[in-house]
C-alpha cells in the first residue's frame, strides 16, 4: 500500500514538473516572439526613415561632386 501511495506522489510529482517546464517554455516562446516582431516593426520603421533619406543624400552627393569638379572659387590669381 506504502510503495503505490509513493508511486502515486512520484507520479503527481512528474506531471508538475512537466507542467511547470511547459509553462517555462511557453512564457520564453511569448517574449521571443514579442522581441522578434518589436525588432520586426523597427527595422521597418528604419527602412521607411532611410526612403526618405536616400534621395536627399544623392542630390546633395551630386551637389558635392560639382563644386570638386571646378575651380576653387576662394582661390586667389596670382
Amino acid at each position: 500500500m506504502q510503495n503505490g501511495a509513493h508511486a502515486n506522489a512520484a507520479f503527481v510529482l512528474a506531471i508538475d514538473n512537466a507542467k511547470l517546464a511547459s509553462d517555462d517554455f511557453r512564457v520564453k516562446y511569448d517574449d521571443e516572439r514579442a522581441m522578434h516582431l518589436s525588432v520586426k516593426a523597427h527595422i521597418s520603421g528604419l527602412k521607411r526613415v532611410l526612403d526618405k533619406v536616400t534621395p536627399s543624400r544623392a542630390h546633395l552627393e551630386i551637389k558635392v561632386g560639382g563644386f570638386e569638379g571646378g575651380a576653387d572659387p576662394l582661390e586667389e590669381e596670382p
